[in-house]
């Protein structure tokens, strides 16, 4: 996605400004009028919630590119540094001009965005002062944003209680990818328990299973499913040999999960995606290995090497039970792994 970032942040903040900047590259001219019908319905109908959904999703991308955003009330600021801007395009002429823009935006390029209505005005800081975006400048940059195609959103998501939460963009993918939801619409309650039923609802998902209305799904060994909203989920992924860890006849669906039970799940859903494991094979260098199930200790160390999991001064914790927003972090790291 941020392709759009040369053309649509310094290109748009050089004309606004009225500076000129001797050694321009052709990328910074401002988005053709011409869109595709997604693109066009896209830059009429975006809200200020979607655009910030966009950027949440957008700090987690690695692309050399660094974006951080400072929360206010009443708007959000997106702060891009130029250096890595116009690292990014790997044009010499660029380059060469960097004390010109660095004058012009200072260190790094500033967005901010404020809700208007169902809409939003955008603005940039450059050459000391804040410069509204006029209709023409803040459809050309909502059209580098949402591309070719079009940006499609899911409805929903915007959760009061994780607006500035470390969590946030890593909630936010797994809520666009329709893997997570929230207590409420407004709601997330990133502080609470992840249960082992609410652990199988989000990795069922993740696998692509869906259910069959003519499949019986009562083939369990665990006897306490019967009013579970969950059942089938469970069936299936007991089937699939991803439950293994959760021993004798009671699942306890609504029990929290522990860490290393959680672990232990992640990293059979990995092996089941057909993610190769067996380079990151050896001990782990956790200081309470020993606390560990012996079940778990092969998931436990492929989530450390794969730096998804890094414990607490040294210690992974494996009985302790872990929040929904650290959830979304371990399992959105993991899904970026299959990519």
């Amino acid at each position: 996605m941020k392709k759009w970032l040369f053309a649509g942040v310094l290109s748009i903040g050089v004309f606004a400004s009225g500076v000129t900047i001797q050694a321009q590259a052709t990328e910074t001219t401002i988005a053709p009028k011409v869109y595709t019908a997604a693109v066009a319905k896209e830059v009429a109908t975006i809200t200020y919630q979607d655009l910030y959904k966009i950027f949440k999703i957008a700090e987690l991308e690695d692309d050399g590119i660094q974006t951080t955003m400072d929360t206010k009330k009443g708007h959000f600021i997106v702060k891009m540094p130029i250096a890595a801007l116009i690292d990014a395009e790997d044009d010499d002429s660029l380059k060469e001009a960097y004390a010109e823009y660095e004058k012009l935006f200072g260190k790094a390029a500033q967005l901010k965005f404020t809700p208007k209505g169902n809409s939003f005005y955008a603005e940039i800081y450059t050459a000391g002062q804040w410069v509204k975006f006029g209709e023409e400048e803040k459809a050309a940059f909502i059209a580098e944003i949402v591309g070719e195609d079009g940006f499609e959103l899911r409805a929903g998501g915007n959760f009061k209680d994780t607006i500035g939460h470390w969590a946030e963009s890593y909630i936010q993918v797994l809520y666009q990818a329709e893997i997570i939801g929230g207590i409420t619409e407004t709601t997330f309650d990133p502080n609470g328990k992840v249960t082992r039923g609410q652990l199988v609802a989000m990795v069922f998902r993740a696998a692509g299973f869906e259910l069959d209305d003519d499949e019986d799904y009562t083939s369990s060994s665990y006897t306490d499913l019967t009013n579970f909203w969950g059942a089938k989920e469970v069936v299936i992924l007991e089937n699939q040999g991803v439950l293994s860890i959760f021993k004798g006849s009671q699942f306890e669906p609504n029990k929290a999960v522990t860490r290393e039970e959680m672990a232990y799940v992640i990293g059979q859903f990995l092996e089941l995606e057909g993610f190769d494991t067996d380079a990151l094979q050896g001990n782990s260098t956790f200081k309470d290995v020993q606390k560990m199930n012996p079940e778990a200790l092969k998931s436990i160390n492929i989530l450390q090497k794969l730096g998804i999991v890094e414990g607490e001064k040294g210690n992974f914790n494996p009985k302790g039970e872990l929040t929904r927003a650290q959830f979304a972090k371990i399992f959105a790291l993991a899904l970026f792994e299959l990519d």
